[in-house]
């Protein structure tokens, strides 16, 4: 319609004829997350944006193991950003991935000692692409010929960069958050100038804000005192390009956490497009 002499206003609408439906399509996502614990419950806000439209999802376990491993789905997403280890990389879970017309990885691994490596290896080359959380898991156990990259740990992205504002030091609590609201955990862990953590993923918010850290191994088995998760070096090494030792508190570099932040920023969009491209019609 003409506004004035010159200018006219078109108000453009789709044709609904042209409007297709999208296809749903089954995504099953598997995940150790059903002990309650911060990392856990994050991971799955970090997935949910990155499915496209029409993706229609189960939520199973890895252990017990809830999934069919029979059922032929669309797409089969193993972790949600967490860590496998012994057992888990089972035979039942390598025949889901393979039945699968599309399987993606994003999981680290964690007590290497009590991992097959075969076994984590055999899932790696079974995987369409695994998002690696740490870049030693990628080395240790992505095979010749299986598609990997490193993804870094993309719950970062749940933290904001921000400065502490209380001048004192807290101790977290191993039993963090089960039923606490996640923002507000978040934000009692950033208030901290200083932070100690025997969680990984407590300790990763705290870099995101803390003047300086530490942190205490996780040591889950009570006959097997020597045996360590091994994921605060590996993640420290990524973010810092070197490892700090276990308890002792250490200065946080805040321009490599930002850099690390970036890095896997980059990672979590080639991720996306993995999905996009397993979920695309026609695929």
């Amino acid at each position: 319609r003409p506004l004035d002499g010159i200018q006219t206003l078109f108000d453009l609408s789709p044709d609904p004829r042209h409007a297709l439906a999208v296809k749903p399509r089954s995504v099953c996502v598997l995940a150790y997350d059903n002990v309650n614990n911060f990392g856990d419950r994050l991971g799955w806000g970090q997935l949910a944006p990155l499915l496209p439209g029409g993706a229609v999802v189960e939520r199973h376990t890895l252990r017990p193991f809830t999934a069919n491993p029979d059922r032929l789905y669309d797409l089969v997403v193993v972790g949600i950003g967490n860590s496998l280890f012994g057992g888990l990389f089972s035979a039942k879970l390598e025949r889901l991935v393979k039945n699968a017309r599309w399987a993606i990885g994003v999981y680290g691994t964690q007590y290497r000692a009590l991992t097959d490596p075969a076994a984590a290896q055999r899932l790696a080359a079974a995987l369409d692409v695994w998002f690696a959380r740490y870049e030693e898991d990628r080395l240790l156990y992505g095979r010749a010929g299986a598609e990997t990259t490193h993804l870094g740990d993309w719950l970062i992205g749940a933290f904001p960069q921000r400065r502490w504002t209380e001048d004192g030091e807290i101790e977290i609590d191993k039993t963090l958050s089960s039923a606490a609201a996640l923002d507000r955990t978040i934000w009692e862990i950033q208030r901290w100038r200083t932070v100690r953590s025997p969680r990984i993923h407590p300790l990763l918010c705290a870099l995101c804000s803390a003047e300086r850290v530490a942190y205490r191994e996780q040591r889950e088995w009570p006959d097997k005192p020597d045996v360590v998760s091994g994921k605060f070096g590996a993640m420290l090494q990524d973010v810092f390009g070197r490892r700090y030792p276990e308890n002792d508190l250490f200065t946080v570099d805040h321009g490599r956490v930002g850099a690390y932040r970036d890095y896997v920023a980059s990672g979590v969009d080639r991720l996306r497009g993995a999905s996009a491209t397993a979920l695309a019609p026609g695929v």
